[in-house]
């Protein structure tokens, strides 16, 4: 278009645009278009994803505050079960008698065959007489926990070993054929129908089977199931006689306190210090003192009453006196917990 020198031009509509130039405009409209769309979906998404991410977080904090949790309890019944139990060198020493001696008030655990001091002075303290060769004040043990692939002893929850005759017509009926010992082992165990023993034990495993597999039902298979490695621990520290310190852990580190601890030939197993510690880093850990009483409860009827008083689970009744709720001989002979003290901060020693 010829203009004359110095005309302004006037500003063009757009259908006096070519039909392509139009064209383009719309085109670039609907690319911003859907480039917003994108953009808003890609924020959705990753907001999302971080929120996927932060629930499954706290998630593993929830599971692994609880398996800290449940390994208090776990540490528990050690220390209850290790006053009297476990520490035999002989078939004749099968009893121990706590970790203050019942029988003279110093410091236990004592075997049998660890005669009591008869002739002691009653001023003598457990925490400075004699140590105990068993487990002595300062003393600490690691407890590093799976689930065993097969346990000691493991019998099979099947309920059909023996089945009873049902046929009224025969003289059996309602008997049970009693042509397999009950309760069967898991592992297995070669009887056949009509054996003579009625029950599982190692002399009637010795008497039919070789060696191997009398092995596989009494030692069980200690090897761990893959799905509970390195889950959970505890840590059992003797603080005094009767007091303890349990340190209880959700994590991977096996229950070591720090890596100067770990022996040099498990070091491998956690590649070097520094994962380690990353391991650490991530662990739930907890600790408590607590502190054993040889205290037990005794053969006594009506202990337990739920129905009159509900909520009191230490009620003293007369010899015959009737309850319908009661729980008849409520024994616990491993002793009880004076107090299970939940510590703020981390101890010095655990």
């Amino acid at each position: 278009m010829n203009r004359a020198k110095g005309e302004v031009p006037s500003t063009p509509c757009l259908a006096s645009y070519p039909p392509y130039i139009y064209g383009s405009y719309r085109r670039g409209t609907i690319l911003i278009i859907v480039a917003g769309i994108s953009a808003l979906m890609a924020t959705l998404s990753l907001t999302f994803l971080v929120r996927m991410r932060s629930d499954a977080e706290e998630s593993r904090h929830v599971i692994a505050d609880a398996q800290a949790r449940i390994m208090l309890v776990a540490g528990l019944n050690y220390i209850q079960e290790a006053s009297r139990l476990g520490w035999e060198k002989s078939p004749t020493e099968r009893e121990a008698f706590g970790w203050v001696d019942v029988r003279d008030g110093l410091q236990g655990p004592k075997t049998q065959s660890a005669a009591p001091n008869a002739g002691r002075s009653p001023a003598v303290d457990p925490e400075t007489g004699p140590a105990s060769e068993n487990f002595p004040i300062g003393t600490a043990a690691r407890f590093p926990m799976w689930v065993w692939k097969r346990t000691r002893y493991a019998i099979s929850p099947s309920q059909a070993f023996n089945p009873i005759e049902r046929n009224r017509a025969h003289p059996d009926f309602g008997i049970p054929y009693l042509r397999y010992p009950d309760p069967q082992p898991v592992a297995r165990n070669g009887w056949a129908p009509g054996a003579a023993a009625s029950a599982v034990n190692d002399t009637y495993f010795k008497s039919s089977l070789s060696s191997s597999s009398i092995d596989y039902y009494v030692n069980g298979d200690p090897r761990p199931r893959t799905n509970s490695s390195d889950l959970a621990w505890f840590r059992v520290y003797r603080a005094r006689s009767a007091r303890f310190i349990i340190t209880c852990g959700a994590g991977a580190t096996q229950g070591f306190k720090t890596w100067s601890d770990i022996p040099i030939n498990e070091q491998a197993t956690f590649g070097d210090e520094g994962l380690w510690l990353n391991l650490r880093n991530q662990e739930v850990i907890m600790w408590y003192e607590v502190e054993w009483s040889p205290a037990v409860s005794g053969a006594t009827f009506n202990l337990i009453n739920t129905l009159n008083n509900p909520g009191d689970h230490y009620q003293w009744y007369s010899v015959n006196v009737f309850s319908n709720n009661s729980q008849p001989h409520p024994r616990n002979m491993a002793g009880t917990f004076r107090y299970i003290q939940a510590l703020r901060h981390e101890p010095d020693v655990w």
